[in-house]
């Protein structure tokens, strides 16, 4: 068997969580435009606000993080106005949406006995994670009619959930990878491992640890036509024997488990 293990992204892997992320981007940057007299883009907030949405993710929590951001940043608000305002625009919005074939991919990693690790930055614990996800894959399969509690239980399909805030680290770190490697029992077979991303940060870092890489859905990035070129360029030199490691650039989700008897 080519791979032993599958580790994935939850967010804009299994849900499209763009839309969380435009809302956290639109409140932030409507708290600092409204209390400093200013009329920067969301994004140019959110760069400010980059670096304390990290330690949310790994030393400190999000209250903390936002509170700080306001406070180093001279801004005359509290953590709890824009958990408000985070919550009446959310309500406005349409809601998380799980990418097609999600549960289908994951019931036939496992019937090939392969493990599926879920790795997240995220502000929750892995165990509040995994508890997360199940609940929001539940939800959108009974919107769809399809979820039926006697075959769905994600516990069967995810081996485990590491978040960022456990490890006191984000991915691409090598920690974090170690980390579940460790967990696999893979430690010293770092190729084995195929990790399923979006961003180009941790494509391209995984890939350098030396894991082989599926890059899925980073269409919907910002850089995607970087990201796309950037993996040409890889898979050039891994075909020239350059690199022993591929990055697989992949239409969907649905791909992984015909990639996995490759």
């Amino acid at each position: 068997m080519k791979f032993k293990a599958v580790l994935s992204d939850a967010g804009d892997i299994l849900l499209d969580s763009h839309r969380t992320l435009d809302i956290q981007k639109r409140c932030i940057a409507a708290i600092y435009n409204d209390r400093l007299k200013l009329n920067k883009s969301d994004d140019e907030v959110y760069t400010i606000f980059k670096p304390y949405k990290r330690l949310s993710q790994t030393t400190s929590s999000l209250e903390e993080a936002v509170n700080l951001f306001l406070s180093d940043n001279n801004v005359a608000a509290t953590y709890q106005e824009y958990a408000q305002l985070f919550e009446r625009k959310k309500s406005t919005m349409p809601k998380l949406a799980l990418y097609t074939g999600v549960t289908e991919v994951m019931e036939k990693v496992n019937r090939q006995g392969i493990p599926f690790l879920i790795i997240s930055d995220s502000t929750m614990t892995g165990e509040a994670v995994q508890k997360d996800t199940e609940r929001m894959i539940i939800k959108q399969l009974r919107e769809r009619n399809v979820y039926d509690p006697d075959k769905f239980h994600l516990n069967r399909y995810v081996t485990k959930c590491l978040s960022s805030r456990d490890i006191g680290v984000r991915k691409p770190d090598r920690l974090i990878f170690e980390k579940a490697l460790e967990y696999l029992n893979l430690n010293d077979d770092w190729g084995k491992a195929l990790f399923i991303a979006h961003e180009q940060e941790e494509i391209f870092g995984a890939a350098e640890l030396g894991m082989t890489v599926a890059a899925v859905n980073c269409c919907k990035e910002k850089d995607a036509e970087i990201i796309h070129r950037k993996i040409l360029a890889h898979q050039a030199r891994y075909e020239k024997g350059l690199t022993p490691i591929n990055i697989y650039h992949l239409t969907s989700l649905s791909e992984i488990p015909l990639l996995l008897r490759e």
